[in-house]
């Protein structure tokens, strides 16, 4: 997951994203970031929907919400600080 520095601050524990606006697109799914965190959930029904990963990112680093992305696309945005894994 990625989110500005101000919405990491406030996620100490992956199970805090029940609580956090989480950005979806079609081919980057929740579920399995889920499974792999231990955390049983169902994959997210509700919440912004992108169908252009950039965009999504673009919405999390203006504090719209989590994304989920691939290192390569959003390599800019944690070069420059304005998205941040806050679980690492």
């Amino acid at each position: 997951p990625l989110c500005t520095p101000a919405l990491a601050a406030t996620l100490n524990t992956p199970a805090d994203l029940a609580h956090a606006r989480l950005l979806r697109h079609p081919l980057l799914p929740w579920q399995p970031w889920f499974a792999a965190a231990g955390l049983t959930w169902p994959a997210p029904e509700s919440g912004p929907e992108f169908d252009d990963a950039m965009m999504m990112l673009e919405a999390a680093a203006a504090g719209g919400g989590v994304a989920l992305s691939v290192g390569l696309l959003a390599r800019s945005y944690l070069a420059a600080g304005t998205l941040v894994a806050p679980f690492d």
